[in-house]
């Protein structure tokens, strides 16, 4: 029986005055209070069941709170449980925006800097070794010019060697050349003085201007009471010894001045092209140099990022530690835990109606 109908009752009974009034509203708060009690029971008995259904904590602990308080504020302690669930879920649902913002953050920071870790890691790897290997390139030209250094040092040496040689050669061939034409001027300057005094019509071959010949100018040694004239055989054959001997000394004079442009040709293209070589290595160690000093400066930028990125991998698997317990080790799955909690609501909200529809 609702309230308007216990007053409508009551007013009826009044006018009547055939029954008291308050044994009447005994009889009514007796009722009231038998249905409540009904409404109660059944009320305890539906949230045990969901409870046990929903494994719910926070239903278990109302239940033991209201058979502590004996009852009584039974449905403000429903409608505050309800609250409170609802402020749980609301501070939840800020949190995990928070959780999801702060880890993604976090996430993105470590998943970045991790792979600028390994790139920077792989740029130091890579700079040592073109840095090893432009340093044995450059160690590799410096033997190939100190071999080019030295093959030019003992051409060189085996150049002045010769070409002194060559010079001590026509020195002594040019000597010995100006010797026998001497000695040549002065048999013909003899022998044509003889010819002059004994005159003659005659001119054989290889006579001078007066028709004498050599022969004919030597002195004649088997008459020696008579007019001496030179032995000709003679002088004719000492004369052909330093013809020869004049050949001979102009021949090693040409050879040997023409051997020596020859080989000094040939040491001076040398020596042009051992230098050409030694410059043109020389150049590449200056630019192999250069690059080595750029790939140092570029491996130590790349340790430089690798410690800074380090640095901040480190900062961001942190973080996502100090997140963990708040964001990660709930114990359970968020999703899960609106659910629960949407019908643990809900179960109260049913709860409420029980004992709200005895009032």
């Amino acid at each position: 029986m609702g309230k308007y109908g216990a007053n409508k009752k009551l007013v009826a009974i009044q006018q009547d005055n055939s029954e008291p009034v308050t044994s009447f509203l005994q009889k009514v708060s007796h009722a009231h209070n038998t249905n409540a009690k009904a409404a109660t029971k059944n009320m305890l008995s539906y949230l045990k069941k969901q409870a046990r259904f929903l494994k719910s904590k926070n239903l278990n602990a109302l239940m033991i709170q209201m058979k502590e308080d004996h009852f009584v504020k039974v449905r403000g302690m429903i409608k505050d449980m309800i609250a409170k669930l609802q402020a749980d879920a609301s501070a939840e649902a800020d949190q995990k925006v928070w959780c999801d913002a702060e880890m993604e953050k976090s996430m993105t920071k470590r998943d970045v800097n991790t792979g600028e870790v390994e790139g920077d890691t792989a740029q130091m790897s890579e700079s040592k070794a073109v840095i090893n290997q432009k340093e044995e390139e450059v160690q590799t030209l410096l033997q190939e010019i100190a071999d080019l250094t030295k093959g030019l040092n003992e051409a060189t040496e085996l150049r002045t060697n010769e070409k002194a040689e060559n010079e001590t050669t026509v020195t002594e061939s040019t000597a010995g050349l100006a010797g026998v034409i001497k000695a040549l001027k002065i048999l013909q300057d003899f022998y044509d003085a003889q010819l002059l005094q004994t005159g003659s019509s005659y001119t054989p071959a290889n006579a001078g201007a007066d028709g004498k010949t050599v022969g004919d100018m030597a002195p004649d040694t088997g008459d020696i009471g008579g007019e001496y004239k030179g032995n000709q055989g003679a002088a004719s054959g000492i004369v052909g010894q330093l013809e020869v001997i004049k050949s001979d000394f102009e021949r090693t004079i040409s050879e040997t001045n023409s051997e020596e442009d020859t080989n000094e040709g040939e040491y001076q293209s040398f020596k042009s092209d051992s230098e050409s070589d030694i410059g043109e290595k020389n150049n590449l160690i200056r630019t192999k140099k250069g690059e080595i000093t750029d790939e140092t400066a570029t491996a130590a930028d790349a340790k430089e990022d690798h410690k800074e990125h380090s640095g901040l991998k480190s900062e961001a698997v942190a973080e996502l530690a100090e997140l963990k317990p708040a964001c990660v080790s709930t114990g359970s799955d968020y999703a899960e835990r609106v659910m629960r909690r949407e019908q643990e609501i809900e179960s109260l909200k049913n709860a409420y109606v029980i004992l709200d529809e005895m009032r």
